[in-house]
């Protein structure tokens, strides 16, 4: 997924779901920012600041072998 793209859904705190697209490669360290969709800000609750989501991403350390290269 992290070569082709892809869509998931997480978790907020809150209970919301938070959809999170990329369409091209994702490195470890990529970050996303989803606006409106962080903390609740403290003196107005229907003000949110944004969510930073951060990937880790790890790469096969092996080759891959002629069935998975063809799979």
């Amino acid at each position: 997924d992290a070569l082709t793209g892809f869509t998931m859904e997480l978790i907020h705190l809150d209970g919301h779901k938070v959809t999170v697209s990329r369409d091209k490669v994702t490195w470890a360290g990529a970050r996303v920012r989803k606006k409106g969709e962080g903390m609740p800000n403290f003196e107005n609750n229907n003000l949110h600041g944004n969510l930073y989501v951060t990937f880790d991403i790890e790469f096969p350390k092996k080759d891959f072998s002629d069935d998975e290269k063809a799979g």
